[in-house]
């Protein structure tokens, strides 16, 4: 990506933009990869909490491909889709703390940890989701 940015003449909009969303947008897909690896090391059993971190996570993120497909079409119809991404990223939270409330009410020290290991790592990607949407915001109202 950052060679084929560098030898691009010209784009649609900043090419720093476009890098920093590739960047935050591969750091969704790590996140995501690492949660998975941790689930099979740690043995978790995945729980309602979990199941609804990942569909909202993933909603967020086929919003935003959305959105990023709207842009050149449509840029004021944009801000409603990183409305939409922005209200994932709140449910990801919220499911977080409940479930992280509901581990910490066990007697089970270490399924604690583990499910907050897996949970915290749900919600970092949840953020790098809420930092592209913060630049495709930028990038629209740029255009706009």
């Amino acid at each position: 990506m950052e060679k084929k940015l560098i030898e691009a003449f010209s784009t649609p909009f900043d090419r720093q933009d476009i890098y920093y969303i590739s960047v935050q947008m591969d750091r969704i897909i790590e996140y995501s990869r690492t949660t998975m690896q941790s689930i099979k090391e740690y043995e978790v059993q995945v729980d309602n909490y979990i199941i609804k971190m990942v569909r909202e996570l993933c909603e967020g993120t086929v919003i935003f491909a959305h959105a990023v497909a709207l842009l050149e079409k449509n840029p004021i119809g944009v801000q409603d889709q990183i409305q939409i991404i922005r209200r994932s990223l709140e449910a990801v939270e919220e499911s977080y703390r409940k479930g992280m409330s509901a581990a910490f009410k066990t007697s089970d020290v270490m399924g604690a940890i583990k499910y907050h290991d897996v949970k915290c790592q749900l919600r970092d990607a949840a953020y790098f989701l809420s930092y592209s949407a913060d630049i495709l915001h930028k990038i629209v109202v740029r255009l706009v």
